[in-house]
């Protein structure tokens, strides 16, 4: 998908309201999300108190229950015929029917049993009920005690049972043992209704269990919660996210726990969120538009003053902006005004002093013109008109040494001598300006150019006329460049002629031709010649300047500023290093074929 369909979220016009719709978002999310927090909190916790006041209420009418329990087998343990059934001789009749009694007037009792501290059951008798409830083989109460009355939870199918022990003791013996009434966990319709008065949902249950051990919801056997934190108020996962409280029950090791679903609770916090969410996009939604508005009231004007810029830039300096908006934008555009007139009168007195330049430079390329006419004229007078002396100085010099040169004095040749090798420097001199000037006239022809063949070329015609010199050659491969073919092997002969010339004096030249690759090729000539001093560096390319005499190497100062000419034509750089009795590197860089005529 291009980036151009959602140019127009670019503009100023569109990210301000935007901008402000977003902040509004993330402030009533995070107000709506705090809201939630504490509106959940204080419906658990509400829940939480009228739960753990449930769990209290329920708890303590589950003591009582347990404390009448205790008291009536207390009462029967009590009675003179159960005492006197414990020890030796002792007569179970009289017990046998007290326990018939009492077992016929107990309905949720399953047995009773009289066993001896010995662990001997002396006497059993069951409800009117026991046919109806599941069987339970009696087995002696150990866990019994002084301070231990109650078992905890024993669970039979999916349903739990539990035993009442109290000691019984023998009057005339003393001997000890123990009544236990087992009793079957049943529900209580008037439990339940009390919880739904209490907790004000008919969703609410009771369980009863033992920490670590087994629960009933008094119709099954179920999974209790985790008492690890302790029995306070809490949410929970059981079947389901839950909230639930849980006191003890005093004597016993059993904990009433009361618990409800959360979804009937939470459902209140949901509803209060389905009440915000409305009011959190009307404000969301008046905030957009009134960012809209304002955006309008800033974008407008700046629009205009974008226009009027873009109109400038486009050189239709008469464009004005009118001002408008915010105090701040009326500057802005008043401003904007006010550089526009000063640019449209710059532009005005520009456009005078190009059309005076231009007229300038028209005249200035006339009279250039005239002067490369009159440099052509020159070079064909220096060509024709000068030679023509010289030859006339060298034949005539000549002449007089081949007629007269034996009635002229040894001080008379030599002063023929002179004036004959004067001319010989007067036509290098001028065969070397029309060099230079050629190369600044030349027009040039761009193409693939060895550099490297080029080289090996102009030593082996330095070779030939050296004679018999130990110089060594080192040419490296690959040199190539883009260029004029002819300049560039004219910038290469005067380049290792100079490098021939300055080593002359070396019992072993060494001449290197190669190139550096970095940030662009660099090309070099090195030799191990005479060299020179870096101070006088920048007079090195230039017409007619040598930093050693005639004397001590022949020349006239023309070659490198030839070097200097091709280079520059061809759009490079060069430059020289070198260090007294050490040598000399000519670097010089050839960049392609972006090639430009250069003038002289």
């Amino acid at each position: 998908m291009s980036s151009g369909r959602f140019s127009i979220f670019r503009r100023l016009s569109w990210q301000l309201p935007l901008a402000i719709a977003g902040l509004l978002l993330v402030v009533v999310l995070l107000f709506s999300w705090a809201a939630y927090r504490e509106v959940r909190h204080a419906v658990t916790a509400a829940a939480g108190d009228r739960l753990d006041h449930a769990a209290a209420q329920m708890a303590l009418l589950m003591e009582q229950s347990v404390q009448t329990r205790l008291a009536e087998t207390r009462r029967l343990a009590a009675d003179p015929a159960v005492r006197g059934a414990i020890g030796p001789g002792g007569d179970a009749a009289g017990a046998r029917a007290a326990f018939r009694r009492f077992a016929d007037s107990v309905t949720a009792a399953q047995a009773l049993e009289l066993w001896s501290a010995d662990g001997a059951r002396v006497l059993e008798a069951h409800s009117r009920r026991a046919d109806t409830l599941p069987s339970v083989e009696p087995t002696f109460p150990a866990w019994a005690g002084d301070t231990t009355a109650v078992s905890g939870f024993r669970a039979l199918g999916d349903t739990l049972w539990f035993e009442v022990a109290v000691p019984v003791f023998s009057p005339d013996s003393g001997a000890r043992g123990y009544l236990v009434q087992r009793r079957w966990l049943t529900s209580n319709p008037q439990a339940s209704r009390l919880l739904g008065d209490l907790i004000g949902s008919d969703s609410a249950a009771i369980l009863l269990g033992v920490p670590g051990g087994k629960w009933t919801d008094f119709t099954h056997v179920v999974s209790g919660p985790s008492l690890a934190a302790g029995t306070g108020a809490r949410e929970y996962e059981r079947a389901g996210r839950r909230l639930g409280a849980g006191r003890p029950i005093a004597g016993t090791s059993w904990v009433l726990w009361v618990e409800l679903p959360a979804a009937p609770v939470l459902e209140r916090v949901r509803a209060f969120l389905r009440r915000v969410a409305p009011v959190g996009l009307v404000i969301v939604l008046v905030g957009a538009a009134a960012g809209w508005v304002l955006s309008r009231r800033v974008t407008t004007p700046l629009d205009r003053i974008r226009t009027a810029a873009v109109a400038l830039a486009g050189d239709n300096l008469p464009r004005r902006v009118t001002p408008g908006g915010p105090m701040e934008l009326r500057d802005l555009a008043e401003a904007f005004n006010a550089m526009a007139h000063r640019i449209g009168a710059a532009h005005q007195e520009l456009e005078g002093q190009v059309a005076e330049r231009t007229d300038a430079l028209r005249r200035y390329a006339t009279d250039l013109e005239a002067a490369n006419r009159e440099l052509e004229a020159f070079s064909y007078s220096v060509s024709h008109d000068l030679r023509a002396p010289l030859r006339a100085i060298h034949g005539f010099s000549q002449a007089v040494m081949d007629d007269a040169g034996d009635r002229l004095d040894a001080q008379g040749l030599d002063h023929l001598r002179r004036v004959r090798a004067a001319a010989d420097r007067m036509a290098v001199l001028i065969d070397d300006l029309l060099e230079l000037s050629r190369v600044a006239r030349t027009e040039m022809r761009a193409e693939p150019v060895d550099l490297s063949q080029l080289a090996h070329k102009v030593a082996a015609e330095l070779r030939q006329g050296q004679g018999s010199r130990d110089i060594e050659v080192r040419i490296a491969d690959g040199l190539t460049a883009t260029g004029d073919h002819r300049l560039l092997r004219l910038a290469l002969q005067n380049l290792l002629d100079n490098a021939w010339k300055f080593t002359s004096k070396r019992p072993r030249a060494t001449v290197e031709v190669g190139a550096a690759n970095g940030a662009e090729r660099v090309f070099f000539v090195r030799d191990n010649g005479a060299g020179f001093d870096m101070t006088y560096a920048d007079k090195l390319f230039g017409v007619f300047q040598r930093l050693h005499t005639p004397a001590e190497f022949p020349g006239t100062g023309v070659g490198l500023a030839i070097v200097q000419r091709v280079v520059h034509r061809h759009g490079g750089r060069v430059w020289a290093e070198g260090a007294p009795d050490r040598g000399a590197t000519i670097y010089f860089t050839l960049p392609g074929s972006e090639l430009r005529r250069m003038e002289a």
